[in-house]
């Protein structure tokens, strides 16, 4: 038997792959067992150096998956944490809310402040005489309703002021009894504050 590539030879081995006649020259020993041919030791070199540019292109882009999974579990955890911040904030907020003491309304209180309700009564007063032909009230009592909320100023609240009719159209009105020592310098009639 002749070698596949020098003729003039006598072949010593096969080669494993394409089972060509070699040579002691042509014979290349392969790996494990046996010789292979240049040819085939070419094509399988190049088969290594693609499979190996296959698993580096593979490695990589497996690699940049991991990287990427990599960020988005952080980007996950940071809006988990922005998440969880924003519901302590809320939770804080909102116990603080409910421990925090509500004031209450500054209610209107007749008898704290008898120079306002003066002018009040004065006021509705006037209205009730505009409504009524010029004639004023009889008591104080005769504004509750239209012209006097009865929940900022009761029965009792009137009892604390002065209002006398004078005439049909003409009347006085101030804190307490007239003459009295806790009588108001405020004395309102038909004409103003007098």
């Amino acid at each position: 038997m002749k070698c596949a590539f020098h003729p003039d030879r006598e072949a010593k081995a096969r080669c494993v792959r394409c089972n060509k006649a070699l040579c002691d020259e042509c014979a290349i020993p392969a790996k494990g067992k046996g010789f292979i041919c240049s040819r085939c030791a070419a094509l399988e070199a190049a088969q290594e150096v693609t499979q190996g540019a296959f698993e580096r292109r593979n490695e990589r882009d497996e690699q940049k998956l991991a990287q990427k999974a990599k960020r988005k579990r952080k980007l996950y955890n940071k809006y988990i944490a922005i998440g969880v911040f924003a519901l302590v904030v809320i939770a804080v907020n909102i116990v603080l809310y409910m421990k925090t003491p509500v004031e209450e309304e500054n209610r209107f209180i007749p008898s704290e402040q008898p120079v306002a309700t003066t002018i009040i009564l004065n006021e509705a007063v006037q209205d009730y005489a505009k409504d009524h032909e010029g004639k004023v009230p009889e008591t104080l009592n005769d504004l509750t309703g239209k012209y006097i909320s009865s929940k900022d100023l009761s029965a009792p609240d009137l009892e604390k002021f002065h209002y006398v009719k004078t005439s049909p159209s003409s009347y006085e009105l101030g804190v307490g009894k007239f003459g009295d020592e806790s009588d108001s310098e405020l004395i309102f009639t038909e004409e103003g504050l007098k």
